[in-house]
């Protein structure tokens, strides 16, 4: 992740998460974790989210107290 402009969210492959370096990867939290995506049962992904990512207020809920 080379620049300034770091993305507020990253899809990857877990092991290659793993090798983000230390520095870089310390500014993402893990948000998502799939199932296995090969018939070995290896092969997860991930959803990232920067840590100072601006998150979108939730919607109104439909729920009636």
């Amino acid at each position: 992740m080379r620049g300034s402009l770091k993305p507020d969210y990253l899809i990857s492959w877990e092991k290659v998460a793993r090798e983000i370096p230390a520095a870089e990867r310390a500014q993402y939290e893990t948000v998502l974790t799939s199932n296995p995506t090969s018939l070995d049962n290896t092969g997860r992904m991930v959803l990232l989210r920067r840590k100072t990512a601006k998150t979108p207020a939730a919607p109104p809920s439909n729920e009636f107290g």
